[in-house]
């Protein structure tokens, strides 16, 4: 039988080791497909459980020298490059002075073998182990050159101090390792939100509910749940299961799921989901499913599954190594025959060794994190939060926008469009009336009504006396006048007939049985909606408006944003098919997404959009967080992450202008080691200067 599971997998420092994995165990019997993802680091392994067992598979990913985890374990990967740039800092700088202004001291070339001695071991280590990884996969990494040429140079140096060649380049060979740590712990910093532990977000995960046995109530962990246990959740809380209702009612919160921004009334057999939340009442309920096959562990398992189908991009850097490298070391192995049959040895080793040393690739290895790390930050300052690199990657190609409406277009919290008055009562008045009904009602609706009377200082009527029907509406008595406060057909229930527009959300007051007042409300528009329809305009960009809502309300936003297409009423499951069927017809798609019922569609886009309000799985599924409610945003993004890709393809046009020119010239016998080592660092400068005017992008 076939068996899956899912792992962390720490020590991987480039694509290139996801790739080596995934060949090294696809060669093993008994696995039958194994995804490994750089960027989230995850690997996701189907097997043959009558070949392969757990301890089997964690043994064979440890032989490839990884550190493998189950997916719930707590640990969290340290970068080592990080950690040791503190006490580098501490060896290479002195090294450095003394190597460039203190050379002539007698002392200096001792605390030069001191210094790098000690530093070439501790700053190499990584690049060291991620290099002899890489050869043991078949894979002519970045790392192998590094080791490489800072190897060559270490050694030399060494050699020269006991007297068996003619210079020393110390310092040289220990900048590459310390330049090069700072461009991949910039990097690291970049991509540090590029993927959260969607585990995490089955809500309630690691907290004890309420069961109820023989009418007492217990706390339970959520592992030893089983279906068909009662439990209780209480009025504000998040429903962990799908369940059926078994005692009580209320309203609950379901937009999250749905997108629909109108609370659903739920009472005695009624089915709630997991992700939805308890607004009113406690309600009584059986488990119908447990966490891990809930609705919500369904979308967040499609969210797992399309994540590591489209983060599995190699970096642009790992892409030109694979050629660049083997042409570098064929050209270093040209030059030593060359100058050996020339001269001898130590010019061999020399004009080899600058030849590796200007080849040595900080600024291709600075070409990409150090654009991304301006970026990100002139990004940050505007409101927009990119959190994985594949964005820049895939931007450019963006040719359809798919966007979701509650929550994303309007902001997804009804406010008081208008009130109808049709009785006696002014309009202060029936707002001290609602506001007296409702002020202890957990609703969308009251707590709007309770904004607008504080905002117009209304104070709640002394002795009127309230009780509720929960999800259904109010009654309340104040002296001889009776009060209902609810839908239509709640009033209906009460033999009362409304005139309530059926196309708004909202309710109607009624004194004494006479209608006196409609309240309508309405999802507002985000901010920066006429400039999001200016973008549509501009951009040429398909679009389409997907929306949980009644179809009426999303034709009368696709007439006011002018959108290609429009769908009403659609599930989480018809989101994320429709994006599918737009990708397989070889579009690339931007999903902007609010709601769990987006995450999936989310993740299975090309790019995922979301606001920093929304459901912390929709943020999971992004790539994107816009960190402001508007939606001149949206443009921003596209705009910055366009701005970085080019700054990216500059980078490596001037890293790679410069290794046309160096490089000959080191062949030639042009440049000694230290000069090289000193170029390659100015080249490194040139990157970082240029990427900092990435500052502009957005003024």
């Amino acid at each position: 039988m076939i068996q899956q599971i899912e792992l962390k997998v720490f020590g991987m420092s480039c694509s290139g080791c996801a790739a080596g994995i995934e060949r090294k165990l696809k060669s093993k019997k008994g696995f039958v497909q194994v995804q490994v993802d750089f960027g989230s680091k995850l690997a996701k392994l189907k097997f043959e459980e009558n070949i392969l067992n757990y301890d089997q598979i964690l043994q064979s990913m440890q032989d490839l020298g990884y550190e493998v985890f189950p997916l719930d374990d707590q640990q969290t990967e340290k970068s080592p490059y990080a950690q040791k740039l503190v006490l580098g800092s501490l060896l290479f700088i002195p090294l450095f002075i003394i190597a460039m202004f203190l050379k002539e001291y007698s002392w200096s070339l001792y605390a030069q073998v001191i210094l790098a001695t000690l530093a070439f071991p501790y700053l190499g280590a990584p690049y060291f182990k991620s290099a002899w990884s890489a050869l043991s996969s078949g894979i002519l990494g970045m790392d192998v050159l590094v080791s490489l040429g800072s190897g060559s140079a270490f050694l030399y140096s060494w050699a020269g101090f006991l007297g068996y060649a003619s210079s020393i380049y110390f310092d040289g060979s220990i900048a590459i390792l310390y330049f090069l740590s700072i461009g991949k712990i910039i990097e690291e910093r970049a991509k540090k939100n590029a993927f959260s532990s969607l585990e995490d977000l089955l809500l309630n995960n690691h907290k004890d509910l309420r069961q109820i046995i023989d009418g007492q109530i217990v706390m339970t962990a959520p592992k030893d749940l089983e279906v068909g246990m009662q439990i209780l959740v209480p009025a504000g809380e998040v429903i962990p299961v799908d369940a059926v209702v078994t005692q009580g009612s209320s309203t609950v919160d379901e937009s999250l799921l749905t997108g629909e921004a109108q609370p659903v009334f739920k009472e005695k057999d009624h089915k709630v989901y997991s992700g939805s939340k308890n607004l009113e009442q406690a309600l009584h309920m059986e488990i119908l499913h447990l966490a891990k096959h809930s609705t919500l562990s369904q979308i967040i398992n499609e969210v797992k599954a399309a994540k590591l189908q489209k983060a599995n991009l190699a970096r642009i850097a790992d892409k030109i190594a694979a050629v660049f490298v083997p042409i570098v070391l064929l050209l270093a192995l040209v030059t030593a025959v060359y100058w050996y049959l020339q001269v001898g040895f130590t010019a061999a080793l020399l004009n080899a060794i600058s030849v590796l040393l200007i080849a040595c690739p900080c600024a291709l290895g600075l070409a990409t994190p150090a654009a991304i790390s301006v970026g990100l930050n002139t990004a940050l300052q505007r409101g927009i939060l990119i959190k994985n690199i594949k964005v820049i990657e895939n931007i450019s190609k963006v040719n359809h926008l798919v966007l979701d409406k509650t929550g994303t277009l309007t902001q997804g919290k009804p406010s008081l469009q208008s009130i109808e008055i049709l009785g006696s009562l002014n309009e202060d008045q029936v707002l001290a009336i609602a506001y007296s009904m409702e002020k202890d009602v957990n609703h969308p609706f009251a707590t709007a009504i309770l904004d607008l009377c504080s905002k117009r200082k209304i104070s709640m009527i002394d002795g009127i006396k309230v009780q509720g029907l929960v999800g259904k509406g109010l009654q309340a008595t104040l002296q001889n006048d009776h009060y209902l406060l609810g839908s239509t057909s709640f009033l209906q229930e009460h033999g009362v007939i409304t005139n309530f527009d059926s196309q708004y959300m909202g309710f109607t007051l009624v004194k004494n049985e006479i209608v006196v007042a409609n309240f309508y409300f309405e999802d507002p528009l985000r901010e920066g909606s006429d400039q999001l329809k200016q973008f549509f305009k501009d951009s040429k960009l398909q679009n389409t408006l997907l929306s949980g809502d009644l179809k009426e309300k999303v034709e009368l936003m696709q007439k006011e944003f002018h959108f290609d297409q429009a769908h009403a009423q659609v599930s989480p499951k018809d989101k994320a098919d429709l994006i599918k069927k737009l990708r397989q017809q070889g579009q690339y798609v931007a999903m902007i997404g609010d709601g769990m019922n987006d995450s999936s569609a989310l993740a299975h886009a090309s790019l995922g959009i979301s606001f920093l309000e929304a459901s912390e799985l929709a943020k999971s599924s992004s790539d994107i967080i816009l960190m402001k409610s508007d939606l001149r945003l949206i443009e921003d993004a596209f705009k910055i992450s366009y701005a970085i890709k080019n700054k990216i393809i500059q980078n490596y046009f001037w890293a790679f202008l410069y290794n046309i020119i160096a490089i000959p010239l080191a062949m030639s016998g042009q440049l000694d080691p230290m000069v090289a080592a000193g170029v390659m660092a100015l080249s490194s400068t040139s990157v970082v200067l240029n990427s900092l005017l990435l500052r502009g992008a957005l003024k």
